[in-house]
């Protein structure tokens, strides 16, 4: 299967896979194009061992200046004209958009090319553009996507250790913020692709020195081999019991192996083949191995050298205790306050009802923003030294002022009932003189 842009829909277009020569062909026509209009015209570094290509990738920064800009057109995402620009410089014939930057394309597939075809119809060669806002992440658009799956195995090695590397660069997880907000979570450690490699491990020069610059890996198994340099590369000995057990009942711990995965992993299995002979066959052949069966680090180590080298730590710790006193105010709110008062019981009146509301809207008020309006101060005692809540103070607090506040919420409610009341009443009659 090619390109599958362009594969549904109402009307679709046949992309079939592409040879070598005819995917190197095109990619380097496609490419000498943009140079007229680009400063920087590159693609990723293919991934190893391919006998035929499903599309054409292409990211661009810096156009040039000596062309008119084109202009936008009204009621069209921004930039979308520059992707135009682009799209009638190749030739496509149909375009999607995904955002400003980033598109497919569909160019006629060449005429001129000998090849055996079984299917008749026109047929076309898919070419995804990006155009990068920075050169910088220019550069990293290229490292992140080079090598086809080499950055989703790293990934589901240095996951379980707190870090997450997109394609804006590297970051750091908060582990208590990450089980509620995964976004919120990641602190920017870096978008240097050499600090990166340095930090994960991986060799970058001598004789690796072309591998992040324009050299494909000969094969798969010499590609998985480099992952393994990661200094976070574990293999758990036996998924179903002690180091002894390793080369036992492999069918076992291959089922173990799969549904550790996180569910995008899952995805890349049914649909990346490198991924899934990773898991399926290079991992089980270093457990029978007996390679990589010691863990050389943890998640706290890596978290506190990250940290360290890249100078975040105090981001880090300011992030998670915004996070924290976040999450204890809501507790202090949703699992003290209101569960402290009891609730009003089947059948009563209105007014129990409300007064219920007011005292637990007035304790909230009294302790999570020190209103001293309800005739009840805030108690210093509740507060540790170290600025978070102490919640068997705050219990006490409720439980020794809480019939207080209800007499105080209530006072305020009438005064401002009855104040409501008397603008009403005036309004209504201004109105009536008129």
């Amino acid at each position: 299967m090619g390109g599958s842009a362009f594969s549904v829909g109402n009307n679709p277009l046949r992309t079939p896979r592409m040879l070598p020569r005819i995917y190197h062909a095109q990619k380097q026509r496609c490419q000498a194009l943009l140079r007229q209009l680009y400063e920087h015209v590159d693609s990723p570094i293919d991934g190893p061992g391919k006998k035929d290509f499903g599309d054409i990738d292409i990211i661009v920064y810096g156009r040039r200046p000596v062309f008119p800009a084109p202009a936008h057109v009204e009621n069209t995402k921004p930039g979308s004209e520059l992707i135009r620009e682009i799209a009638t410089l190749l030739g496509s014939q149909r375009t999607i958009i995904a955002d400003g930057a980033s598109s497919n394309m569909a160019i006629p597939w060449p005429k001129d090319v000998d090849e055996e075809d079984s299917e008749d119809g026109e047929k076309y060669i898919q070419v995804d553009a990006r155009i990068s806002p920075s050169l910088e992440s220019h550069r990293w658009m290229l490292f992140k996507h080079a090598h086809g799956d080499i950055w989703n195995l790293i990934g589901s090695l240095v996951r379980p250790y707190g870090l997450t590397i997109d394609d804006t660069g590297m970051f750091i997880r908060i582990p208590e913020v990450e089980a509620i907000y995964k976004a919120r979570a990641k602190v920017h450690l870096t978008s240097d692709t050499d600090r990166v490699l340095d930090f994960l491990g991986l060799p970058h020069t001598g004789d690796h020195a072309r591998i992040w610059v324009d050299e494909p890996f000969a094969d798969l198994d010499a590609m998985f081999e480099y992952v393994t340099s990661c200094r976070m590369m574990y293999i758990t000995p036996s998924a179903t019991g002690p180091p002894d057990q390793a080369n036992h009942d492999e069918g076992h711990n291959l089922l173990k192996d799969k549904e550790s995965l996180k569910h995008n992993d899952r995805q890349r299995m049914r649909h990346r083949p490198g991924f899934r002979l990773w898991i399926e066959e290079f991992i089980p052949r270093c457990r029978r191995q007996g390679r990589f069966t010691i863990q050389g680090t943890n998640r706290a180590k890596i978290t506190d050298e990250a940290l360290e080298e890249f100078g975040v730590r105090d981001e880090f710790e300011r992030r998670r205790r915004e996070f924290l006193l976040e999450r204890q105010r809501d507790r202090i709110w949703n699992g003290i306050i209101k569960t402290r008062i009891a609730e009003v019981p089947p059948g009563a009146d209105q007014k129990t009802i409300m007064a219920r509301s007011c005292q637990v809207k007035g304790l909230k008020k009294i302790i999570l923003e020190r209103d001293a309006s309800y005739g009840v101060k805030f108690d210093e005692a509740m507060m540790g030294d170290d600025g978070f809540f102490r919640e068997d103070e705050v219990r006490k607090f409720i439980d020794k002022y809480k019939d207080e506040v209800r007499q105080g919420a209530m006072i305020k409610h009438d005064a401002a009932f009855s104040e409501h009341m008397e603008k009403k009443n005036k309004a209504k009659a201004a109105k009536a003189k008129k």
